[in-house]
């Protein structure tokens, strides 16, 4: 029977019955739906695959953990197309060096993951069933069992202290030849590292059969931002170095073959490792594609956010049997078209760093009351309200990667001042306020990285606001004696707080 009540329990629907989605991409597949009933390639850039790009760029927020489900879960639905989501927070590559006696490097336990992941995901394809290589392969990983972990990218104490079972590709013509070279054929183990390059022959090999270049495979690294640190070398160093085996396998070991190995990273890490590491902007502006969903198209309901935004609506609606607008279904949620004189939905978009995490965050806030529809005025300023809060709280969150509890509040303390003040402070004087944090960065420094995440922004001598997002740059304004404002949200956050 279930503790939780089943069936219809409300004959009046109302705003707490619609579902969204949620700023997660992993929560998505929920209430029937999923990621691949949402996405739509609103700005145009998966083609940008084939053309070898293959490192995805983007402040927190702008969905790249969406594209990376949407693929995994549009690949599942394919009879041709297999993938994997490999999570750099369950990575134990501390563990694995310090565990062995080996001199194991961070770039053999990429190869090594990235070889064995995709070797399952061959194997779960039936690609080339009727060839040795591929019962070779099978059998290999069946004997290999719980040495390698494809959900938690996991070398375990096993591998490190007993080896990998090799025994069974002996008979493959192209392991012949790279074992000679690696490892004592005498032997039916061997470290993880010493396999790298026999697997790699065998799979060059099995993947340029016919079967296998009629399959797509893919493999995507995400969440680089957990346990990082901006401070630690090796934090750095990992992420350097996934990105230069990534290029590797993409654009030579594995370029005729029909794989994508995809890497997705947030904004603020990509400009640290640039500063980092002298081939690193070379690296991302041949291989990056930029998540920016800031447009200047005049037609409102043509902005990628809204036409995200109105398709989530009216999916809803449309579940519900309500008739809508299919054209604008955000005027059948929101009774009001205008609101403080301009369009409600640009009202809100105002509100925010123009990313699906925010316009998403504002939905969500809608499904917590229990409003009829259309919204009414004074429920939508109830809505903001809300939203200014946990906008406010993501922003804080955010800035984790450079700031502790103390610095931030240092922070909030001098945004609130310049939100509570008639007074227009200049950059110099904000520069000034911002001395002597924990982060130990210069003023200068801490300004600009504030500007960069559109918390604060430049207003031009004509008044025109100047912020990050819509601006190829912001170095032209960058003058100590230009006045600075705060970005609306936050604005607004402490004019209600």
């Amino acid at each position: 029977m279930g503790i939780l009540p089943k069936g219809k329990q409300q004959e009046k629907i109302t705003t707490k019955n619609f579902y969204f989605g949620t700023v997660e991409a992993e929560g998505e597949n929920k209430n029937g739906l999923s990621l691949v009933d949402y996405f739509e390639d609103y700005l145009n850039i998966l083609g940008d695959i084939d053309q070898q790009r293959f490192i995805f760029v983007g402040r927190k927020g702008t969905g790249k953990s969406a594209i990376a489900k949407y693929l995994k879960d549009r690949s599942d639905k394919e009879n041709n197309s297999f993938a994997a989501i490999l999570k750099m927070s369950d990575f134990s590559k501390e563990k694995v060096i310090q565990n062995s006696e080996e001199n194991i490097s961070c770039e053999m336990i990429f190869e090594w993951l990235i070889l064995v992941n995709l070797t399952k995901l061959i194997v779960k394809s039936n690609s080339s069933t009727y060839t040795n290589e591929y019962t070779k392969l099978k059998k290999f990983l069946e004997r290999n069992t719980g040495s390698v972990d494809i959900d938690k990218l996991e070398i375990n104490e096993k591998i490190i202290s007993q080896g990998v079972n090799f025994d069974v590709l002996k008979h493959i013509s192209a392991f012949k030849t790279a074992i000679e070279n690696n490892i004592d054929k005498r032997l039916t183990k061997a470290p993880f590292y010493k396999m790298i390059d026999p697997l790699k022959e065998i799979l060059k090999k099995i993947l340029s059969f016919q079967d296998s270049k009629d399959n797509e495979f893919w493999l995507m690294f995400d969440d680089l931002d957990v346990n990082y640190k901006i401070n630690d070398e090796t934090s750095n160093d990992t992420i350097m170095n996934l990105l230069r085996i990534v290029k590797r396998y993409n654009t030579e070991i594995l370029k005729d073959a029909n794989v994508n190995i995809l890497v997705f990273i947030r904004k603020d890490i990509k400009d640290i490792i640039v500063s980092k590491y002298n081939d690193s902007a070379k690296l991302f502006s041949s291989y990056s594609i930029d998540i920016n969903w800031y447009t200047e198209d005049n037609d409102e309901n043509g902005i990628p956010l809204k036409r995200m935004i109105n398709k989530r609506i009216g999916l809803n609606f449309k579940e519900k049997n309500i008739q809508y607008n299919e054209n604008n279904p955000w005027n059948n949620l929101f009774y009001l078209t205008y609101y403080s004189d301009k369009p409600s939905f640009k009202y809100v978009l105002d509100l925010t760093f123009y990313r699906p995490r925010d316009v998403i965050t504002f939905l969500s806030e809608v499904t917590k009351f229990s409003f009829d529809w259309p919204i009414s005025e004074n429920n939508f300023s109830k809505i903001v309200k809300n939203y200014l809060q946990t906008n406010f709280n993501e922003i804080s969150s955010e800035l984790n990667l450079y700031f502790n509890d103390n610095d931030k509040g240092k922070i909030f303390e001098i945004f609130k001042l310049i939100a509570q003040s008639d007074k227009k402070y200049t950059r110099e004087e904000v520069e000034n306020k911002l001395v002597n944090l924990d982060c130990k960065l210069q003023s200068k420094k801490i300004v600009d990285l504030l500007l960069d995440y559109g918390l604060l922004m430049f207003l031009d001598d004509n008044g025109n606001v100047r912020i990050s997002y819509r601006e190829a740059d912001l170095e032209r304004y960058s003058s100590k004696d230009q006045n600075i404002a705060l970005t609306k949200s936050l604005y607004y956050y402490y004019k209600f707080n």
